[in-house]
């Protein structure tokens, strides 16, 4: 590259740039890359694509035989550290094919398919989009190698989680009550765990990471590729429906879990799991945390499915004691339990025989279904199966 000609950029990487401490990074290292990009390849390279991403370089470029091509040189961050695997993996079906990629220390290059004409999806009205990135997901839902590179999502929700926790240690205020934003992180930290399948997830599928090509109508480009629960990776697309979202979450949960095949309630909590762990950062989703949670209340059963809660009666035991025992399968629950209602008696520990004369804590019995809420005190972490729960209102265990 004539280091005469300042590099072009694109408008979104130096914003998130200088917002980021990455300014020497941009002005330094990434010209360098891109040079060296392009003698290796052989690439004649064009200008960036604006207004573009922000955390990548991505322009146009052409190889020695004409061929139409995109080099993106991306700064190193975790959740795309596997991106160029995930495209070897899916192999162009469903998403950009991969021709080269060379890990150069300070920055990660691509050599990718280049989508012509490249208009987003986010062009479409939503329900056709919805129905695309059903579509897309679904075929990019393979069972990696076992010897594949990918990291987990637990592993990417427990960083999420510790980074919102450190937020909150530094005394920055969240639009949500301290107590179901507790139970949120909790439920985000434990989902990934129950997943009765895994796959591997695109994580960031959203309309406009999706462009229309003429090797097949619709393309995934911008992947961050992580093995576990399919029904984490419609949150994307679901959040950036703002609209939608704010108007009538559940609504749009369920079409979304209809169309993907998913299980409602499952897709529900892991929404209102995000929204919970977004809202440092994008307040608006308090509300739709606040919206789901009233009715959300869930318990994670030992098989990773999803069961429903239903409230019963408090037993003599816990009016006194205000305790209530989590029961010996239960794992978790999430919601807010309306002080008008009651929960339901647990099982005696000596006999461990709950409800109808199922064992204590099998799914189907009350003891099965722990309680949390938002609106009560809950302590961070929730408590594990056979821990009691404090309840406002009741006097305290002597």
């Amino acid at each position: 590259m004539n280091p005469a000609k300042r590099l072009e950029l694109p408008q979104n990487l130096a914003e998130a740039a200088e917002s980021e401490g990455r300014h020497q990074w941009l002005t330094t290292v990434l010209p360098e890359i891109v040079a060296q990009a392009r003698n290796r390849w052989s690439l004649t390279v064009g200008e960036p694509f604006q207004p573009g991403g922000q955390t990548a370089w991505v322009a146009p470029a052409r190889d020695a035989a004409g061929a139409g091509l995109v080099l993106k040189v991306a700064w190193p961050h975790p959740e795309a550290a596997h991106e160029a695997d995930g495209l070897r993996a899916w192999a162009g079906h469903g998403a950009v094919r991969l021709y080269a990629a060379h890990d150069f220390g300070e920055a990660q290059a691509l050599l990718i398919e280049r989508c012509l004409p490249g208009t987003e999806l986010s062009s479409r009205p939503e329900p056709e989009q919805d129905t695309v990135v059903a579509t897309l997901l679904r075929r990019l839902w393979i069972q990696p190698a076992p010897e594949s590179p990918f990291a987990s999502l637990e592993w990417m929700c427990h960083r999420w989680a510790d980074r919102f926790e450190r937020t909150l240690a530094a005394g920055q205020q969240t639009a949500l009550d301290p107590g179901l934003a507790r139970a949120g992180l909790a439920l985000f930290r434990e989902l990934p765990a129950t997943a009765g399948t895994r796959v591997l997830l695109c994580t960031d599928l959203h309309a406009g990471n999706v462009l229309a090509a003429a090797r097949e109508p619709w393309l995934v480009i911008d992947p961050k590729p992580h093995v576990g629960d399919p029904a984490y990776d419609p949150l994307q697309h679901m959040l950036n429906c703002e609209q939608r979202l704010h108007a009538d979450p559940r609504g749009l949960a369920r079409r979304m879990a209809g169309l993907l095949d998913l299980d409602t309630d499952r897709v529900l909590s892991w929404l209102f799991a995000r929204c919970v762990q977004e809202s440092a950062e994008w307040p608006a989703l308090a509300e739709v945390a606040r919206t789901i949670a009233p009715r959300l209340a869930l318990a994670v059963q030992g098989g990773g499915r999803i069961a429903p809660w239903v409230p019963g009666r408090l037993s003599r035991r816990t009016r006194r004691t205000g305790t209530y025992s989590a029961g010996r399968g239960a794992v978790r629950a999430i919601g807010r339990i309306s002080r008008r209602r009651r929960l339901p008696r647990p099982a005696g520990p000596a006999s461990g025989i709950g409800q109808r004369g199922r064992p204590a804590g099998s799914p189907g019995s009350r003891t099965h279904r722990a309680v949390a809420a938002g609106g009560w005190q809950v302590s961070a972490p929730l408590p594990s199966a056979g821990a009691a729960v404090h309840m406002p209102g009741c006097p305290p265990r002597r």
